[in-house]
């Protein structure tokens, strides 16, 4: 299959004309992939047209030549040459490990992710595995690298209509090449996406392709010979949720997700039934997180509407803003004044970005009461996103979190059950925020509180 797709590309190419589609294939480790699409396919190219020129790129030196030695490798070989001598020969002239070409015009350029590719053109363009696992957990290497991937490389292009890419890797954060090529794509050009978990418990696409798992237990394995639901078991205890998600589901949220899973997230309470239970003395409070931007590549302003009753905490609704402030001045008070209670309620704010400001502001328009938010007894600003959602795992683990029913929730807790490998973190910032208040502040777990 992964052949047959590489060569419908290929013959947009070698005719010269535009390309349909840019292809990604998502596939996890060991299934050959590199050598099918790094070793081989660039080999095949010349077989079909000895005048084409090809970029290949991985994300280290080291594996962009070993996978271009290879295919010299193959083209030195005598059934090769007995097969293909009379179409191209090797340039002797032309011999670099990085840089080499043939008789007949055509070169192999290999980069690894983030170099300099200066005064050379390619007819089709390969990225294979740009990031790893460790890259992918830095925030500063996975920008510099999706900015690579994204423009300097898609500058190499003999013609823009003509010169496709295809990128093959496996999963391994929200926003890693995968996902920001995905959503560019998805846009500007047409994307063709090949999704092929280890097993069928995450997305497989074409959906189609389903039929071709081998059932294995309870599972429908890809590659029953060499990844059996007993291998994928092992894979499973070996890495974290998050890792085995992306390397072997080619999803970064986890099938029942990483720090905070999705069943965690499953009881519901119906608001004019709750209100009846909980009596006058239930206060609505909110809490935000803030930020200056219309970017949407950037977190956006969140706010969650809260309550804490019998030690537990009832979300009643939640927004996410990329506003500039004169709008999220403007959006933030009709948002939670359809439930708070002017006297009583709060809104807490995270004296961060545009927190300081938005307090000031909306003290002076009057009719909320809104503080900077204080970090609860135990919780230190030194501590990290991560340490934070570790802290409350617990209390979220105790089901304990138990959302209004008629919201659309599903965004939440995709957000949830995806950090620390989501794109963005601000929904889950609020609900750390307001699981603090009741985990860490017994205060507001007082029943006499609210009297």
């Amino acid at each position: 299959m992964l052949c047959n797709e590489l060569e419908k590309v290929a013959k947009k190419v070698i005719a010269r004309e535009p390309f349909d589609y840019n292809l990604i294939i998502n596939i996890s480790p060991g299934e050959t992939k590199s050598t099918i699409t790094t070793v081989i396919f660039p080999v095949w190219l010349w077989t079909q047209d000895p005048t084409l020129r090809v970029i290949t790129a991985s994300y280290s030196k080291e594996l962009a030549l070993y996978h271009a030695l290879k295919s010299r490798d193959l083209i030195q070989t005598t059934q090769f040459q007995e097969m293909y001598g009379d179409t191209f020969q090797m340039r002797k002239d032309m011999g670099a490990k990085s840089y080499y070409g043939n008789t007949e015009g055509g070169q192999r350029i290999s980069a690894s992710v983030g170099s300099t590719i200066t005064g050379k053109h390619a007819h089709i363009i390969i990225k294979d595995d740009p990031i790893n696992p460790q890259q992918a957990k830095s925030d500063k290497e996975r920008e510099n690298i999706n900015e690579w991937c994204t423009t300097t490389i898609n500058s190499r292009k003999v013609n823009e209509k003509t010169t496709p890419t295809i990128m093959v890797m496996q999963r391994l954060h929200e926003d890693d090449p995968t996902g920001v090529l995905a959503k560019k794509w998805g846009k500007v050009d047409k994307l063709k996406w090949i999704r092929l978990p280890a097993d069928d418990r995450y997305q497989i696409e074409p959906e189609e392709l389903k039929e071709l798992y081998t059932q294995d237990g309870p599972l429908r394995v890809m590659n029953p010979s060499r990844k059996p639901k007993s291998v994928i078991d092992q894979k499973e205890n070996e890495h974290t949720a998050e890792d085995f998600a992306g390397q072997y589901g080619q999803n970064p949220q986890p099938a029942e997700g990483n720090k905070l899973k999705k069943k965690w997230f499953t009881q519901r309470f119906i608001y004019e039934r709750f209100i009846d239970q909980a009596g006058a003395n239930l206060i609505w409070n909110a809490v935000l997180d803030g930020a200056y931007t219309k970017n949407t590549k950037n977190s956006a302003t969140a706010c969650l509407i809260y309550a804490s009753y019998g030690n537990k905490l009832y979300l009643y609704d939640y927004r996410s803003w990329w506003l500039e402030f004169p709008e999220i001045v403007d959006s933030v008070p009709s948002f939670v004044l359809n439930v708070f209670d002017p006297r009583r309620s709060t809104l807490f704010v995270e004296p961060k970005a545009i927190g300081k400001s938005l307090v000031q502001t909306l003290r002076k328009e009057g009719g909320i009461n809104i503080v900077e938010d204080e970090l609860p007894q135990g919780v230190t600003q030194m501590q990290g996103k991560e340490m934070r959602v570790d802290n409350i795992t617990p209390y979220c683990r105790g089901m304990n979190i138990i959302l209004r029913d008629g919201v659309d929730w599903q965004p939440f807790i995709d957000q949830c059950a995806t950090f620390p490998n989501a794109s963005h973190s601000d929904l889950v910032d609020c609900l750390v925020m307001a699981v603090e208040k009741v985990q860490f502040n017994s205060i507001l777990s007082d029943p006499d509180f609210y009297s």
